[in-house]
C-alpha cells in the first residue's frame, strides 16, 4: 500500500493488480482518504466474480440453483437482496374511489420488482413538455398531466410515433420542381 501526502493529509492508493481488456495488467491506482475507504474499495471492486447459489423453484416445480454470475462480491450481494428477497407487498398509501386512504396492496415477486412498481406507479404527477403542433399550426408544449411515471412513459411514446412537422415547409407537391 502506498501513502501519498496531499495538503497535509495522508492518502492511500489501491495497489491491486487488475487485468483490462486485451489481457494487459496494471495497478488500480484509485486514491482514498483513509485505510477504511481503501479496504471497502478492495472488498467491493477487487473480489473475484461469484455465482449465485440460491435455490429457486422453476415453473414446472423443479428445484435448481439460480446460477447468476456477478462480476464481484458487491454485485452478488445486490443480486441476492433484490432477486431472492421473497414476495413483497406495496405499502404505499392511495386515495380510494370512496375518498378514504388505503394501502396499494400490489404483491411483487421480490424487492427489485417492488422498487420498479413504486417508481412507476407511485411517483406522482408528471407533465409532458414535448413540443407539438396545434390545430392552428403553431408549436406549443403538449402540457398533458399524467398521474404517474408509468402513464407518462406510455404517453411520451405517442409523441415518438409521430413524425415532427416542420411548419416552415409546405406540403404542397405542386410547388416542387419536377426533374
Amino acid at each position: 500500500m502506498q501513502a501519498l501526502v496531499f495538503s497535509r493529509r495522508f492518502l492511500t492508493a489501491c495497489d491491486a493488480i487488475i487485468i483490462k481488456e486485451g489481457s494487459q495488467e496494471r495497478v488500480c491506482g484509485n486514491i482514498f482518504k483513509n485505510a477504511r475507504s481503501l479496504s471497502n474499495h478492495k472488498r467491493r471492486a477487487h473480489t473475484r466474480q461469484g455465482t449465485c447459489d440460491v435455490k429457486v423453484i422453476e415453473k414446472n416445480g423443479k428445484l435448481r440453483l439460480c446460477g447468476k454470475i456477478c462480476i464481484n462480491a458487491q454485485y452478488l450481494s445486490i443480486h441476492k437482496s433484490k432477486a431472492h428477497s421473497g414476495q413483497r407487498t406495496c405499502d404505499a398509501t392511495l386515495i380510494g374511489e370512496d375518498g378514504q386512504l388505503q394501502p396499494c396492496g400490489v404483491i411483487c415477486k421480490n424487492a427489485g420488482a417492488l422498487s420498479s412498481h413504486k417508481s412507476g406507479h407511485h411517483s406522482g404527477k408528471k407533465t409532458c413538455d414535448a413540443t407539438v403542433v396545434g390545430k392552428d399550426g403553431q408549436q406549443r408544449p403538449c402540457g398533458k398531466i399524467c398521474k404517474n411515471a408509468y402513464a407518462f412513459s406510455r404517453h411520451k411514446g405517442r409523441h415518438q410515433k409521430r413524425k415532427p412537422v416542420n411548419v416552415d415547409e409546405s406540403d404542397d407537391l405542386s410547388l416542387q420542381k419536377i426533374k
